[in-house]
């Protein structure tokens, strides 16, 4: 109720939706996202592609639509994409063995590989599906730089030892994000996050830094963001 569906489109079975471009072209808008994501604990995520969707009001697709993108060679799976448009760079990141794996990408490259058809299966709606996908494999594209980031231990000191929520690629950088909200056990909670930047080579050029503004409950209520500290990064 309320919802205005000819300014809304709607994308079933695509998976978490961590990461979300926005890409406004000559033609339209598009919608950079994971897409195929297979059902896990409750929920569609561990996509296995991503894709650019052009945004139609009204519209609704299942699982993928418009370009889809794959990366077959390792078996990496989670793939989220981030773009900058100014320098024409394109950053995917993956998860397997728990790390997460980054590669840049020349954004026209990607673009101009040529499509093939992969199978991807998935489980949806209860049912195993293995839809044959005419797809861009970016194992067919040598990327510019690639390195991972191993799952850390010491919450107050490790990358990566909070649920990864995001990352971006800005010029020469790559943002790593990630927090989570924290019960106290009384029925409320206290979150955390925390953002780490690293150049192309995997090196951390400014150390993790603690976002204050997710820990200050205070202020999250003020601002109706959460009435019980409730702030997933």
């Amino acid at each position: 109720p309320g919802v205005n569906t000819t300014a809304t489109m709607t994308l079933m079975y695509f998976g978490h939706g961590t990461q979300i471009a926005v890409e406004k072209a000559n033609d339209g808008d598009y919608i950079w996202v994971g897409s195929n994501g297979t059902f896990t604990d409750g929920e569609y995520g561990n996509n296995l592609s991503f894709s650019r969707v052009k945004f139609e009001g009204g519209a609704t697709h299942k699982s993928y639509a418009g370009d889809t993108y794959v990366f077959t060679e390792t078996g990496e799976y989670d793939l989220q994409v981030s773009l900058d448009f100014d320098t024409k760079k394109l950053l995917l990141g993956t998860r397997k063995g728990g790390q997460r794996h980054f590669a840049v990408y020349n954004l026209d490259e990607v673009l101009n590989l040529p499509k093939k058809d992969v199978v991807i299966s998935t489980q949806v709606e209860g049912a195993v599906q293995n839809p044959v996908v005419n797809a861009r494999d970016l194992s067919d594209c040598t990327p510019i730089s690639r390195f991972s980031v191993s799952a850390g231990v010491n919450k107050d000191t490790d990358v990566y030892s909070y649920s990864h929520q995001g990352h971006e690629v800005v010029g020469d950088y790559i943002y790593f994000y990630e927090g989570n909200a924290i019960d106290d056990g009384n029925g409320e909670y206290y979150s955390k996050a925390y953002l780490t930047t690293f150049n192309y080579g995997g090196e951390i050029v400014v150390p993790r830094t603690e976002v204050i503004a997710i820990a200050d409950k205070a202020n999250l209520k003020k601002e109706g963001l959460t009435n019980i500290g409730y702030a997933e990064a």
